[in-house]
């Protein structure tokens, strides 16, 4: 195909931890590529390979270093979208009048 390519990358730190990535593998993306880059944290236990969906939390409350992210969000070029993603069952359960604002928090702290 020539051109330029129109493939474009979503890319968060839970499938790199779970893939048994690291965010240092991302230096090689150009930020430009990356389409989307979802914003969620991970649990110490269990294992990152053994984690589902389920497991994740929000940003802040695991064991994601953030400073590193955004070190290389920026070395790569990358800026927005971001989406916050809350997939965990025990989130679920409480009034997303109080979760959601928490979200928008951390997320805006994120970019702070």
């Amino acid at each position: 195909m020539a051109g330029p390519s129109l493939a474009f990358l979503v890319a968060d730190v839970f499938h790199l931890q779970r893939g048994n990535a690291a965010i240092e593998d991302l230096r090689a993306v150009n930020g430009k590529r990356i389409a989307i880059f979802p914003i969620n944290d991970l649990p110490r236990t269990p294992p990152f390979t053994d984690q589902s969906d389920l497991d994740r939390e929000l940003p802040g409350d695991g064991v994601v270093d953030r400073g590193n992210v955004l070190a290389h969000w920026k070395a790569m070029g990358y800026g927005e979208p971001r989406s916050l993603e809350l997939f965990n069952g025990g989130l679920w359960k409480h009034d997303p009048k109080k979760v959601c604002p928490t979200g928008l928090e951390r997320m805006q702290a994120l970019s702070a």
